[in-house]
This record gives C-alpha cells, sequence and structure tokens, in this order.
C-alpha cells in the first residue's frame, strides 16, 4: 500500500512542478482527486500504522489547501498555499521513505526537506 501511495504522488505534477508552470484550476482539481483517493486508501489500513498517519497528514493538507485557498489565487497566493501544501506531502514522502525504505522519483525527492 505505501509503495502504491508513492506511485500515486508521483503522477501529481502539482506537488513538484515549477509554480510558474501551474494552472490554479488544475491544482485545484489535482488535490481535490488526490484528496478522495487519500480517503479511500485511508479505509483499507490498520489505523494504528504510520501509513494511516501518514495518509491522514496528507488528506488533511489537501483539504487546507481546498479551504483556505481562492478559486483564483494569484501567484503569490498560490505559491504559498500550494508551498504549505508541497511542504507537508514531502514530509509525508520523508516519512514513508524511513518506514518503508521505498524507493522515490527525483521529482518526489525534491520537495522532502532536508
Amino acid at each position: 500500500m505505501a509503495s502504491n501511495l508513492i506511485h500515486i504522488l508521483e503522477d501529481k505534477g502539482a506537488l513538484y512542478q515549477p509554480y510558474m508552470q501551474e494552472n490554479p484550476v488544475w491544482v485545484l482539481r489535482s488535490l481535490e482527486d488526490l484528496r478522495r483517493t487519500l480517503t479511500g486508501i485511508r479505509s483499507k489500513i490498520d489505523s494504528q500504522s504510520p501509513l494511516s498517519v501518514i495518509v491522514d497528514s496528507m488528506i488533511r493538507a489537501c483539504r487546507h489547501y481546498m479551504n483556505t485557498t481562492p478559486e483564483f489565487p494569484d501567484i503569490a497566493e498560490l505559491n504559498f498555499s500550494l508551498g504549505a501544501v508541497r511542504k507537508v506531502i514531502g514530509i509525508n514522502v520523508g516519512d514513508l521513505r524511513k518506514h518503508y525504505h521505498l524507493p522515490v522519483s527525483h521529482e518526489l525527492l525534491s520537495i522532502i526537506p532536508d
């Protein structure tokens, strides 16, 4: 399941593409889709596992973006809001690597904090 999660995240360009290339409408759709997918995964894992904590954190990051970011943010707002999501997801990807020893694409490695 953790490996599957990495593959799902690797497919979400909103997590690592340069900000200037991002379209706010597509970012919102991508994060909505990610949240739905993560919610489905959460129901299939043991609630006491590290994976459950990681998935829940990512769901909350997506929800926060959707609840606090305007539909058409300017570039400064997009950088701030999407940057916060990327930071949380990056921490979570680092935790996935630590707990499950999984390979991660260079794109996802770029959002893991040092």
